[in-house]
This record gives structure tokens, C-alpha cells and sequence, in this order.
């Protein structure tokens, strides 16, 4: 292989390595917790979705408005312990 083809295959595999290393949970405001899953599944899933016209803009743009409704929490935890929350509330 050509060397720039092996830089993209070094740079895909290190992007995968680091969505492994993080953990995506999704809470109600009570806390309660609807979804745990490390970032590289939930990208890919959702790349997959949209890729293939199972989902669409329309209904991201809906279920966007949903959890801002809902005021769910993203938390966005790295391997090291270090957890980024993002709070959706209105």
C-alpha cells in the first residue's frame, strides 16, 4: 500500500481507539439512565441510519426537540474518569 493510504488507516484506527476510550450516557433530569454506550457504536449506528434512509433530518430535528423537552442530561465520560455533562433544559 501507498503511504498515504496507510495514514489514513493509522488515523481511522486511532479515531476508533479514542471513540472506545469514551462512554456516552443519556439521563432523565431525575437521573434515571436511558442509554450507556461507548461513542464509537453510537456513531456508527447513527452514520448507518442516516446513510441508509432508515432515519432522516426530520426526524433528528424531532427527536432533538424531544429531549430538549424531556430536559435529558449527555454525559460524555473518557476513559480517564473525566466526565463532560451537557444539560438540555428549556
Amino acid at each position: 500500500m501507498n503511504q498515504q493510504t496507510q495514514n489514513v488507516i493509522e488515523r481511522g484506527r486511532a479515531a476508533i481507539k479514542q471513540g472506545n476510550d469514551r462512554k456516552i450516557v443519556i439521563r432523565t433530569k431525575e437521573g434515571k439512565q436511558i442509554l450507556q454506550s461507548s461513542l464509537t457504536v453510537v456513531a456508527g449506528v447513527g452514520a448507518f441510519l442516516l446513510l441508509t434512509g432508515f432515519i432522516s433530518w426530520p426526524i433528528i430535528v424531532i427527536a432533538a426537540i424531544a429531549g430538549y423537552a424531556a430536559r435529558l442530561q449527555v454525559q460524555l465520560t473518557e476513559e480517564e474518569g473525566h466526565v463532560s455533562t451537557v444539560v438540555i433544559e428549556s
